[in-house]
């Protein structure tokens, strides 16, 4: 995701195959609830995830070529945050959000005090967004907040390696190339290879 936050651009990441699996889970329910996609069709034990792979990278190298305009722009001096998922959620929040204040007050009037960033936390902990999320009907619904409804699918644990199966795995590959080397999340293209038989 990219946003721009007042004169600082902040971009984050995840896994995109933890993206794809939340994707499925969350974007996709309606359409599996109602049968309109098969979870399971032969051949394929999970169409749903190859859905999702290919509604959200249908376009090739598109978020690759986002994710090298920002480090391009950082590159160059303009003010830009990169937020690997990985790093900070799951315990090390409040380490991002007192990062977070202290750049942004590089640029523009921010409250760094311990006092403002506790409340900071607590307002966007996984509780209270999940609270805010059970107030709406589905994912495509969400509030001033951005936070959608149903979207904490796994308590923003990592499932990819327990859902992913052989097809799966080599349609990611087929579809991001060598973006999740480039993100750090892999050394090589080889990873696909655990799952042959699976």
């Amino acid at each position: 995701n990219q946003e721009d936050v007042g004169a600082v651009k902040v971009y984050t990441y995840r896994d995109p195959r933890d993206v794809i699996c939340s994707y499925a889970r969350t974007v996709l329910k309606p359409e599996i609830e109602s049968g309109e996609i098969d979870k399971s069709i032969p051949g394929v034990n999970r169409e749903d995830l190859r859905c999702a792979i290919y509604r959200l990278f249908y376009r090739p190298n598109a978020r690759q070529l986002d994710y090298r305009l920002y480090v391009w722009e950082a590159n160059n001096g303009a003010p830009v945050v990169f937020i690997k998922y990985e790093d900070y959620f799951g315990g090390n929040e409040k380490t991002l959000i007192e990062g977070l204040c202290t750049y942004v007050s590089q640029f523009e009037d921010v409250d760094t005090s311990e006092a403002n960033i506790d409340r900071i936390l607590e307002e966007t902990s996984i509780e209270a967004n999940r609270k805010r999320s059970l107030k709406l009907k589905d994912f495509s619904e969400y509030d001033e907040h951005g936070i959608h409804g149903d979207h904490i699918s796994s308590g923003g644990t990592s499932t990819w390696r327990d859902e992913y199966d052989w097809v799966t795995a080599v349609c990611t590959d087929r579809h991001l190339g060598d973006f999740l080397v480039e993100l750090g999340y892999e050394n090589d293209r080889e990873w696909f290879k655990e799952f042959q038989g699976k």
